[in-house]
């Protein structure tokens, strides 16, 4: 009997209990958008007209410590009524914030003519605008005007947008500061810089110039061609010089008894007078197919040879002439050398020597 007291006082219980539910409102959907940042407006600025977020003026390069307007943008994901706000967070680092000097702080949301609010509070790394007036056509494109100092080091740095409207709109957009965003690609390329001295067909390598066995009635010649390759962005001089006289006595300048006696400048050698010297054509550049230069005296016909360093021509880029038979990218000296009866027989000799200075 005890028993089956205990038994329906429990049950009793437990049908006279209340079952109470707590109904959790569901939080509202926040809306993330993409925004963007320029430093130009959009045409469309202050209620000229929909305004595209996507269009971007000048990209928001900033200059560390650079003070600039900025404009953010974005696409709204319904409109604004009265008294809800959009606020704007910068990191850390950033100068306070002020409104746009020249843009004022008011904006046409939804091209009526009428600003639909104003920036309400700004203060340190925070602004916040607020609407004062229901936009009808807000979703066709936002877009405010914020001043910004930027901090004092390279960066990227992200500003926060979030709102209160029904669902909330909420996004972020970088500033880029110095060169942070900057990718710096750098490449070598090895100077080139070679010369040779080859026959006159540019088919093989020599060091001689025979002039040969000279007679009072006929001119001797021999010739070769200087050939320079380089990638020198502003080119090359070639200089002259030569050991001495044309002579039959070892180096240097010798008696006149014992040499073929140099040209005058501006002469000419002529068979059956003695005379030495040489004729000279510079060819050209590879480099915009230029004309080589010839440096005076070496610009006329005929030219003594030289005892001191002397420039004989110029190129003002790269030549990369052809590995054989390029007789236009190179040089052509042409020795010329006439006796009369009172030339002294024997073994004349004479050693030029030429030097290339790149100019890189």
């Amino acid at each position: 009997m005890y028993r089956k007291s205990i038994i329906m006082l429990i049950f009793t219980l437990l049908f006279s209990m209340s079952v109470m539910f707590v109904a959790v409102p569901e939080e509202a959907n926040a809306a993330s958008i993409e925004m963007w940042a320029d430093l130009d407006p959009d045409a469309n600025y202050n209620g000229n007209g929909n305004i595209d977020p996507t269009t971007v003026g000048t990209w928001p390069e900033l200059a560390v410590n650079a003070t600039a307007e900025v404009f953010f943008s974005f696409d709204a994901s319904a409109n604004f009524l009265n008294g809800e706000d959009l606020t704007l967070t910068l990191p850390a680092g950033w100068g306070v914030a002020t409104t746009c000097a020249s843009y004022g702080n008011t904006t046409d949301m939804d091209a009526d003519g009428a600003n639909d609010g104003d920036w309400t509070t700004i203060s340190g790394t925070t602004a916040t605008y607020t609407f004062d007036a229901n936009t009808t056509v807000a979703t066709t494109g936002v877009e405010l005007c914020l001043t910004v100092t930027a901090p004092a080091a390279a960066t990227n740095l992200a500003v926060y947008l979030a709102g209160t409207n029904t669902p909330s709109d909420f996004g972020a957009v970088l500033i880029y500061i110095g060169d942070a965003n900057d990718v710096l690609v750098t490449a070598n390329v090895t100077p080139v810089l070679r010369f040779e001295i080859r026959n006159s067909t540019d088919t093989g390598y020599t060091n001689t110039c025979p002039l040969g066995y000279m007679t009072t009635t006929a001119l001797s010649t021999c010739d070769y061609r200087l050939k320079v390759y380089t990638n020198a962005s502003n080119g090359y001089t070639v200089k002259i010089t030569s050991d001495g006289d044309l002579s039959r006595a070892g180096a240097g300048l010798v008696p006149d008894a014992d040499d073929i006696d140099p040209i005058a400048e501006n002469g000419t050698v002529v068979a059956g007078t003695e005379g030495y010297g040489a004729t000279f054509d510079a060819g050209a550049c590879t480099y915009n197919a230029g004309a080589a230069t010839e440096t005076s005296p070496w610009d006329d016909d005929d030219t003594p040879i030289p005892t001191a360093v002397e420039d004989m021509y110029s190129c003002g880029g790269v030549n990369l002439p052809n590995a054989n038979n390029d007789q236009t990218s190179t040089a052509l000296v042409t020795h010329v050398a006439a006796i009369d009866a009172g030339t002294q027989s024997g073994n004349y000799s004479q050693t030029v020597t030429y030097y290339v200075i790149a100019d890189f």
